[in-house]
């Protein structure tokens, strides 16, 4: 199957178009060190709640996101943002660094990879970054294309799976939710390998 530039610009113009951050305006500094991601979706039963990473994406609602970080279990995931726009779990090596894929086979899909493993085909690793209101997007790298998040599920092992909010229910999902999220520092963080 042949993917074209005109055909990848027109998922991102499709994806852009969904968004609830038309314009979003972009913080100053948009880094951030170890911090929880927190979904703010009102309403519903994972407002609060925070962000897991497992078997190489995030997720939300698992019992447990069998990460390995010592002694004591942690049910949440520790996130940072560097100063490229590159997301990643808050690791010792390999790295674990996320990309979002918003071809049309990607649909918007947010995964993470470990060490020198490479993101998918057309996954953009840069690209994400703190609104003025510090709430986490995500921006097509060299456009003013932005995307917020949805949950969506059930998902295995947890209630939802974390995607980009431009496609109405990507992968055949029918139960997505829009939602935004807020990064919040931790205190003493540990650092977890996180399942691939």
């Amino acid at each position: 199957m042949k993917f074209t530039t005109a055909a990848l610009a027109s998922s991102v113009a499709v994806l852009a178009a969904a968004s609830p951050f038309p314009q979003a305006h972009i913080a100053e500094s948009t880094s951030f060190g170890p911090s929880k991601l927190i979904a703010e979706a009102p309403g519903t039963d994972f407002d609060g709640l925070p962000l897991q990473a497992a078997q190489g994406g995030i997720i939300i609602g698992a019992e447990k996101q069998n990460a390995s970080c010592g002694p004591e279990p942690q049910e949440y995931a520790v996130f940072q943002l560097n100063s490229a726009s590159e997301l990643s779990l808050y690791t010792a090596n390999p790295i674990q660094v996320f990309y979002a894929d918003v071809s049309g086979m990607g649909q918007g899909i947010i995964r993470y990879t470990t060490g020198a493993q490479q993101p998918s085909r057309y996954g953009e690793r840069k690209g994400f970054t703190l609104t003025e209101e510090d709430n986490l997007i995500w921006t097509f790298p060299g456009s003013n294309y932005t995307n917020g998040f949805q949950a969506c599920g059930p998902a295995l092992g947890a209630k939802y799976s974390v995607w980009l909010d431009g496609v109405t229910n990507p992968a055949g999902y029918t139960n997505c939710k829009k939602f935004t999220v807020r990064a919040e520092p931790v205190e003493n963080p540990v650092k977890c390998m996180y399942t691939e």
